[in-house]
């Protein structure tokens, strides 16, 4: 996972995002803070369950995303999380958080 980011890196082609889905979990084995960097997306979604076995989000990726200034949100701590059409671009948020803005 590392291997590719790093790739994506030197391939040079535009990696920007407003929404970045973690790489495995949030890992360790990827979500690197110079690929998570180059994305800068506003938004990081971290899919992983609680009290998994594997420790995911990992400190590591969880340091490359504040190092990027993205807002976290983990379905292990806020539930599930919803991106959807809105006037202005994206609704992005927790499906709690949608629901009360309506």
């Amino acid at each position: 996972e590392k291997a590719n980011e790093k790739a994506m890196l030197e391939d040079g082609g535009p990696l920007g995002a407003d929404v970045f889905l973690a790489g495995h979990h949030g890992s360790s084995t990827s979500n690197t803070e110079a690929f998570v960097g180059q994305v800068s997306p506003g938004l990081v979604v971290v899919s992983c369950a609680a009290g998994n076995s594997y420790g995911h989000p990992h400190k590591s990726a969880l340091s490359a995303f504040e190092a990027a200034n993205a807002r976290v949100l983990r379905t292990d701590k806020d539930g599930s999380v919803v991106v959807r059409p809105a006037e202005t671009g994206l609704a992005v948020g927790t499906e709690k958080e949608l629901r009360e803005a309506a």
